[in-house]
């Protein structure tokens, strides 16, 4: 099976320091089709809003949850007491609102957006879910010794950043800090958070050795150099890893969907 790449729209890409729950807007969804993925398909995974409702393919409910709750800078550690299966099990979902309800769902904010996700979870997933604040490992983005190196963007003010990972190179154009951390915690597998204060949009390419660990060792000229010593040379930040005050979803309960 080759390996799968997820995409997520741009409705989706900004994050908070917390998962925010919003009381459910007033369209719902009329039809939610959901249905499991054999393990032999090869199809990448994506997400995204449609004019009339929501479609994924071949997504994780975990990462389900991050949509929904806003939590796309969460690494596993955020989300306690989450069923395994809902850790690897892949689904499609397609979720539509009536014809009628189409202009109005189109007018809808991304948060009243995402009380729909949450609502198909708790309808269809039987989720149970409440957020608690605890200490959790994380890395810290930082400015390093001689500022930040990056270009700034001169995109059109509402152009829409592009994000691009692949083994050893992030490719970004027109992103912030947040679109920035949030790629970094998808390959380090700890949450970054931004600290380093810069509020503006930037092109960057941060390139490492693909094979060289996520850990924090030492760089060889035969391993090549790792994303730490990239981050610094390349984007002039640096990462710290510490402990933190961060806002976790602890699921109560949660359920393999039921039937269409």
């Amino acid at each position: 099976m080759k390996p799968r790449c997820f995409v997520a729209a741009v409705l989706f890409l900004g994050t908070l320091a917390s998962a925010q729950q919003t009381p459910a807007p007033a369209v719902k969804f009329e039809v939610v089709s959901i249905s499991p993925v054999q393990v032999s398909d090869e199809e990448d995974a994506y997400s995204r809003m449609t004019p009339n409702g929501y479609l994924a393919q071949s997504i994780v409910p975990q990462m389900l949850l991050r949509i929904a709750y806003n939590m796309m800078n969460a690494d596993s550690e955020r989300f306690l007491n989450l069923p395994e299966w809902a850790t690897h099990e892949r689904f499609n979902i397609q979720a539509k609102v009536s014809d009628e309800d189409a202009p109005a769902f189109q007018r809808l904010s991304i948060q009243e957006k995402r009380a729909m996700l949450q609502a198909l979870l708790r309808e269809r997933f039987h989720l149970q879910a409440h957020e608690v604040e605890k200490e959790g490992h994380v890395y810290f983005l930082l400015p390093s010794k001689g500022g930040p190196k990056m270009e700034p963007s001169t995109a059109k003010e509402g152009t829409v950043p592009t994000l691009q990972n692949s083994p050893g190179h992030i490719s970004a154009r027109n992103a912030d800090m947040k679109n920035l951390t949030m790629n970094l915690t998808q390959i380090l597998q700890i949450t970054v958070l931004d600290k380093t204060g810069l509020e503006g949009r930037y092109n960057c390419d941060l390139k490492w050795a693909a094979g060289k660990s996520t850990s924090e060792t030492a760089d060889t000229p035969a391993e090549g150099i790792s994303i730490f010593t990239a981050v610094q040379e390349q984007l002039g930040l640096k990462l710290e890893y510490t402990k933190a005050s961060i806002m976790m979803l602890s699921v109560d309960r949660m359920e393999r969907p039921t039937g269409n």
